[in-house]
């Protein structure tokens, strides 16, 4: 998985996923959207 990432210049978990399926923008963004959506809850409040 690193030797990937490092052959493709991929950085992110969306990158990745998008990169497997075809380098997929809008399933990169829909990734970086879920994850976002996922650890709000779990973010502090100050």
């Amino acid at each position: 998985m690193v030797r990937i990432a490092a052959r493709q210049r991929i950085t992110s978990i969306a990158d990745f996923i998008s990169a497997r399926y075809g380098k997929s923008t809008s399933l990169g963004a829909l990734v970086a959207l879920m994850a976002l959506i996922s650890i709000t809850p779990t973010l502090p409040c100050s």
